[in-house]
C-alpha cells in the first residue's frame, strides 16, 4: 500500500539550462520520491496478479476493504521498522465508518478479522502489540471458525505459499 507525502514546490534546487545561466528549469519529483511505500504489520494478504500471474481468491476484496477504509481519510501511521525490500513496517490506524469520535480501528487487524488476511509469520515480522503474536493468532482462529473470506474454502493457500509457487515457476 501507498501513502502519498506531500510534495514539495521543487524537488530539487533548479539547476541551469544550456545557453548561460539567465533560465531554470525543476525537474519533476518521481513518484518514488513522494510516494512512501507501507507494508501492514502483521498481515499478510491474498496476491493480487501481476505480470500475467493470476490473483489469489480474495485478492481484490482484500484490496478493496482497504481502500474503502483509508482511500480519503486522514489515517494513523506508526512507523515500525524497514523490511528487506526498503518499504515500511507499519501499523495503520483508521476511523471506522461511519466515523465516530475517538475511535480509530487497526488495519490489520480488521483485515484478520475479516478473513481477508492471515497473520504473517515470516522474518521481520512486526506484531505492534505486547501480546505479541498470540492477539493475532486470535482473531485468525476466529476467522476461521466463522469460515470468513479466503477461510470460507475447503482448501486455503496462505498468499507465502502463493508466492512460493508462483516464484518456482507455478
Amino acid at each position: 500500500w501507498s501513502v502519498r507525502r506531500a510534495t514539495p514546490r521543487h524537488s530539487s534546487p533548479p539547476a541551469p539550462t544550456e545557453g548561460g545561466g539567465h533560465r531554470a528549469r525543476a525537474r519533476k519529483p518521481k513518484l518514488s520520491e513522494t510516494t512512501l511505500q507501507v507494508r501492514l504489520a502483521a498481515v499478510d494478504t491474498p496476491e493480487v496478479g501481476k505480470f500475467g500471474k493470476p490473483s489469489q481468491p480474495y485478492a481484490e476484496e482484500a484490496r478493496d476493504f482497504v481502500q474503502r477504509r483509508v482511500q480519503g481519510q486522514a489515517v494513523e501511521v506508526r512507523l515500525l521498522s524497514r523490511d528487506q525490500y526498503g518499504r515500511a513496517v507499519a501499523s495503520v490506524r483508521y476511523a471506522p465508518l461511519p466515523p465516530l469520535p475517538f475511535v480509530k480501528r487497526d488495519l490489520s487487524e480488521s483485515l484478520v478479522d475479516a478473513g481477508l488476511g492471515v497473520v504473517y509469520r515470516q522474518g521481520g515480522a512486526q506484531y505492534d502489540s505486547p501480546e505479541g503474536v498470540a492477539k493475532w493468532d486470535r482473531l485468525e482462529a476466529r476467522a476461521k471458525a466463522k469460515q470468513l473470506g479466503l477461510w470460507a474454502g475447503k482448501k486455503v493457500e496462505l498468499p507465502s505459499a502463493y508466492k512460493a509457487r508462483m516464484k518456482a515457476g507455478g
